[in-house]
């Protein structure tokens, strides 16, 4: 017995050493691959993404310039290109209401004043002092870049947005949810060199 013990021995100890060559043997994908990876995922996200034009969503909206902050509320509806967004103060009185179509948009205050404009962006900006991107947010809310614009961005390993520059913004998107099937944007973060506005989605509907 004594002279078969060593063999015995080296043959126990074999699937051990084969176990380590498999594991030293076993590829991982290289920062170059993983990008592409992402990129790949990213161009499958984007027709998915382009097709949400219609949504009901709410949550909080927290701007800040140099000088002044605002905490509101909001509760966005969007049909297609009409959509009806309703401001509201800490204690829920509603402060002010967009009203929008492909042709123009209508602010209504909380005092029954009424005024018009081109654009939201514009009327937020002459009426409350808010240069909010409502515009920009119609794709980057969703985790788009606005169609035909100049950009940069960064990805996720998933291919979702983790950061976007375009039309003078710093876009991060710091949070993400599945509604419906779909990641989402659920917490994004917009910073221009004259206001930063933080908003975050407690449901896509």
């Amino acid at each position: 017995m004594e002279g078969t013990l060593p063999g015995w021995r080296r043959f126990r100890c074999a699937p051990l050493w084969v176990v380590l060559w498999l594991s030293a043997c076993t590829t991982v994908p290289t920062t170059s691959q993983q990008h592409a990876e992402a990129a790949r995922l990213w161009v499958a996200r984007q027709p998915l993404l382009a097709r949400v034009q219609s949504w009901n969503i709410s949550g909080r909206l927290a701007l800040q310039t140099d000088k002044e902050g605002w905490h509101i509320s909001y509760r966005w509806e969007q049909q297609d290109r009409l959509y009806h967004i309703v401001l509201a103060g800490p204690l829920g009185q509603t402060a002010a209401e967009l009203q929008g179509t492909a042709q123009g948009v209508t602010l209504l205050m909380a005092n029954g004043r009424s005024v018009s404009a081109a654009t939201p962006d514009q009327l937020l900006a002459q009426q409350l002092g808010w240069p909010v991107p409502v515009q920009g947010l119609y794709y980057w809310v969703r985790g788009l870049p606005v169609p035909g614009a100049p950009e940069t961005h960064g990805l996720d390993r998933d291919g979702r947005l983790i950061w976007l520059k375009q039309s003078g913004w710093d876009i991060a998107y710091r949070g993400y949810g599945t509604f419906g099937g779909l990641s989402l944007p659920t917490k994004i973060v917009l910073d221009n060199d004259r206001i930063k506005v933080r908003l975050v989605v407690d449901g896509w509907v």
